[in-house]
């Protein structure tokens, strides 16, 4: 019988084995599956450290050979939840559980059968959310060659996906922001509205030795992305203001290499060293999302990968970076959640004071009408009011002048009433005589009988 005291012991001790030796091999279904491509001449520099910071995910691993998949680094080995032999049209079956596919800077072609498979997983499949990181390089020619092969190969994909985003033909060193040498750039995290969320904790991300990204239209015309924004794509990562550009290839007219498309060697100015474009695909009746990364340097794999923690002395923010990115085009989010939460918090929050303010605006110029309106009225109060102090005085006067006509009157009426009572006497008496004298007349005319 089993001793109930030692119970949680071998409890403690199991959780302590589960961490230090974990299960290479899981029979449960995956959670998030990232396809690494190493099948190109990709170096697998940095993908232990992807593993790690993706504890949810199962990383398959595509390989050439047998031998390079012997030759991988142990911890590679143990992470990874398959290692795969072969290339994109012989890994079919296997594509079909694949949420991300990562081409960390191909130094070898793509056959066509590669990228019309790499299509066929891209436009299959509503109900899973899918994306794909294209990493190409700079045109210096190192991991390249003599070709830009990553540039080429990465844009050929893109655009065999739709997608409007490629890399351009030049090189971009920053002068203000780097790793101690100015082609060791340390690329800004500032990405556009709508992607705020992979700035979470993650300011600075090492891209050594880039290129940049640019805008591809419907007609096939290119466009700069540092000087304009395009419809559903999101500028990430950045060189500082003093980005220069440089062209390494053509070495001299006529030599192999293209020259850019968007920028010219000296040219100055910030440049957009990351972008991704969400596309909505119509998959049998269904939208489906999807994105497209380009990153003018790899997180995985190249001289020094975009995942390091430091480099040359200077701290950086690598892992939490790629971990963002992963968590966001995946659909998966994770903590992010929490942190897309706050964000539409803040803009919530924005939105609301930016209408307070507007409402505030409102109110004061209102306010501002009323009284404008106010001392209209109380102006003209004061001028009704001094009109009638004016009237006021004028009917005084009138009134007073009106005393002085009746006075006038009056005494003018009483002196010819004093004057009349004398003549009246005089004239009633010349009446009576001339009476009389009329009746004397008469008598004295009377006929005799």
């Amino acid at each position: 019988m089993v001793n109930r005291k030692i119970i949680p012991f071998l409890a403690i001790v199991f959780l302590v084995a589960s961490i230090f030796y974990p299960i290479s091999a899981r029979a449960s279904e995956p959670g998030i599956v990232v396809l690494v491509d190493l099948a190109h001449g990709e170096s697998a520099a940095g993908l232990d450290m992807a593993m790690k910071v993706l504890p949810e995910a199962e990383f398959y691993v595509l390989v050439s050979s047998q031998d390079q998949a012997n030759s991988l680094s142990p911890i590679v080995k143990e992470l990874s939840y398959k290692i795969l032999v072969g290339t994109f049209d012989t890994i079919s079956n296997d594509l079909k559980n694949v949420n991300i596919i990562i081409i960390p800077q191909p130094t070898m072609a793509f056959s066509p059968a590669e990228v019309q498979a790499i299509t066929t997983w891209f436009n299959t499949t509503a109900t899973m959310q899918k994306a794909i990181w294209l990493a190409g390089d700079s045109d210096y020619p190192a991991q390249g060659g003599s070709q830009e092969i990553a540039m080429h190969q990465i844009d050929i994909i893109a655009e065999s996906l739709g997608s409007h985003l490629r890399e351009d033909f030049v090189s971009v060193d920053d002068y203000a922001s780097n790793c101690g040498a100015t082609y060791r750039v340390v690329g800004l995290i500032q990405p556009d509205p709508g992607a705020e969320v992979v700035a979470f904790a993650a300011q600075k991300v090492l891209f050594h030795g880039p290129g940049i990204v640019a805008y591809v239209d419907d007609n096939g015309d290119w466009h700069a992305l540092n000087a304009s924004t395009f419809p559903n794509v999101y500028r990430i990562a950045w060189t500082s203001n003093q980005g220069k550009i440089s062209e390494n290839q053509p070495q001299r007219p006529g030599a192999p290499g293209d020259l850019g498309k968007t920028a010219s060697a000296g040219d100055t100015g910030k440049y957009v060293l990351l972008a991704a474009e969400q596309m909505t695909l119509n998959i049998s009746g269904n939208n489906a999302i999807r994105f497209v990364v380009v990153s003018g340097e790899t997180p995985i794999g190249g001289y020094q990968p975009g995942i390091s923690a430091s480099y040359i002395g200077v701290n950086l923010d690598g892992p939490r970076f790629f971990r963002n990115m992963i968590l966001w085009i995946s659909g998966y989010m994770g903590e992010l959640k929490f942190v897309q939460q706050y964000i539409n918090d803040q803009k919530t929050m924005s939105q609301q004071l930016t209408q307070a303010n507007s409402n505030l605006l409102i109110a004061q110029q209102t306010i501002s009408q009323l009284q404008q309106q106010l001392q209209q009225a109380q102006s003209a109060l004061s001028s009704a009011n001094g009109q009638i102090t004016q009237l006021s005085s004028q009917l005084s006067q009138l009134n007073t002048q009106l005393s002085k006509v009746n006075s006038t009157a009056n005494s003018a009426l009483n002196a010819a009433n004093s004057a009349a009572s004398p003549s009246l006497a005089y004239a009633g008496i010349i009446v009576g005589i001339l009476a009389l004298i009329v009746a004397l007349v008469a008598v004295a005319m009377k006929p005799k009988k």
